[in-house]
């Protein structure tokens, strides 16, 4: 898959609506089952967003740091 501007912002787009359709699956959720199987996939599709959304911040280059770790890592604005 081409990584390109669009494609990627494409794809944060598709992340944010499963994120969004998620959250409305889960309302309903028991309590123990909203710790054990709920919240943890809620926090892997963050997470996976996190990774578009540094990705799209490399490309365009407003980060200062050029890892790729996706879990929380933000970069610095280049001003």
């Amino acid at each position: 898959m081409k990584k390109s501007k669009e494609n990627i912002e494409h794809r944060i787009q598709l992340k944010k609506d499963e994120i969004r359709r998620y959250e409305l699956a889960i309302a309903n959720y028991p309590p123990d089952r909203m710790e054990r199987h709920g919240k943890p996939f809620l926090q892997k599709l963050n997470n996976e967003l996190k990774i578009l959304q540094n990705e799209l911040d490399d490309r365009e280059g407003r980060r200062e740091i050029k890892s790729k770790l996706g879990y929380s890592r933000i970069g610095l604005n280049n001003v």
